[in-house]
């Protein structure tokens, strides 16, 4: 199992956190340890992912197999002339 920042130092006390961690509880870290970091361990940014619209994540949706079959529900229901049934599964599927 991977051991997490959070896994490494939940049984610790904060003053031994700060000293592994070599940041200070006044001021944190000083501007030679935060570059050392950066240049070591890269910016502290999250990653923008992929924008996706609201339709492609609509569409992406109607791909899984649960939402397939409802909808072959919902067209089974029509044919069978059970429009209630069908419209509450289309509503199911939209919400």
């Amino acid at each position: 199992m991977k051991e997490t920042a959070s896994s490494v130092f939940s049984g610790k006390s904060v003053q031994q956190t700060v000293t592994e961690l070599r940041a200070d509880t006044t001021h944190g870290l000083s501007l030679e340890e935060a570059d050392r970091r950066r240049t070591t361990s890269g910016s502290n940014e999250l990653h923008k992912g992929s924008e996706q619209t609201m339709l492609g994540r609509f569409v992406d949706q109607l791909k899984q197999p649960l939402i397939v079959l409802l909808l072959a529900s919902a067209a089974v229901s029509l044919l069978l002339g059970q429009t209630d049934d069908a419209v509450s599964i289309a509503a199911v599927i939209i919400i």
